[in-house]
């Protein structure tokens, strides 16, 4: 502890409690501050700092269940329990995590490598930076996340943008966000793409489907020239569309407002896009 002179730092020191114990097969370790009567605190003299820091070994296979406010999180390279983790005005830094993760985190920061499994909530966050992922879970407001390379994603975006490498299958709902997917290699179904873009780099040319319900959104896909597969523009009434570079082998309108494109035969995936009358697609060949 830190302040004016040793009489105030030790009555600092002596607000703080630590109470560690064991039940049954759980450790826990909680910190609490008791209540002060003494008039220099009444006073709101703030100039006092003190820091409490946990150093904790244990064995990686344990499950965790931590939380932490107005301070960091630190866990080491690989976890192999089952963990829940809840971090507010701090950050955390992990590794790898091979059972099922259960994290909310706000108003923080977020930098943690691989995980299997994962349910995950962010808030406020500056920047949240996820590696490989197999199946993930996630609530993102406010926070900008990159994700390396994913199987499976059910994400709810808004007010952040949100960046993946690369994608085999997912659920998105993006509001008011940018949202960027290196590739796409199956599937992806955008349930609400609301005031925002969404662009995929590279859609594989064996993928099955890709569906996305705009409202005044943007959407940009690169397809290899030579894939086969179908386009339909809905609703299109003050947006544009634009199918460009390709074999288109047939095409045709109805009501003026809905546009339907089969290229190189149309034999394999969909694109499906409702515009709601107030958005845009580009489907681009390369």
């Amino acid at each position: 502890a830190k302040a004016k002179n040793d009489e105030q730092a030790q009555a600092t020191l002596d607000r703080i409690q630590i109470e560690i114990k064991k039940t049954g097969n759980t450790v826990s370790a909680i910190t609490s501050l008791k209540e002060s009567n003494n008039s220099f605190w009444s006073s709101g003299n703030r100039n006092e700092r003190f820091t409490i820091n946990y150093f904790i070994s244990m064995p990686s296979k344990l499950a965790i269940d931590l939380s932490q406010k107005y301070g960091n999180i630190n866990l080491p390279e690989k976890n192999e329990g089952n963990s829940t983790i809840q971090v507010k005005y701090g950050n955390l830094n992990a590794g790898s995590f091979t059972q099922p993760l259960d994290l909310d985190v706000k108003y923080g920061n977020v930098k943690i490598g691989d995980v299997t499994r994962a349910d995950m909530g962010f808030g406020y966050c500056g920047s949240v930076s996820i590696g490989n992922a197999k199946s993930l879970n996630a609530d993102n407001k406010y926070s900008n996340m990159n994700i390396k390379n994913c199987t499976q994603i059910d994400l709810e975006n808004k007010y952040g943008n949100v960046s993946i490498e690369s994608l085999e299958k997912g659920d998105l709902e993006i509001k008011y966000s940018e949202a960027h997917i290196g590739l796409l290699k199956d599937k992806l179904d955008v349930g609400e793409l609301a005031y925002s873009s969404l662009t995929i780099k590279e859609v594989s040319a064996n993928f099955s489907n890709l569906s996305v319900d705009a409202r005044y959104g943007n959407l940009n896909v690169g397809i290899p020239s030579k894939a086969s597969f179908k386009v339909s523009a809905e609703n299109m009434k003050y947006g544009n569309h634009d199918i460009r570079g390709f074999n288109i082998t047939n095409s045709y309108t109805e009501d003026k407002v809905n546009h339907y494109y089969e290229i190189n035969g149309g034999k394999k995936g969909d694109i499906i896009f409702d515009g709601n009358n107030y958005s845009n697609i580009n489907v681009n060949a390369f």
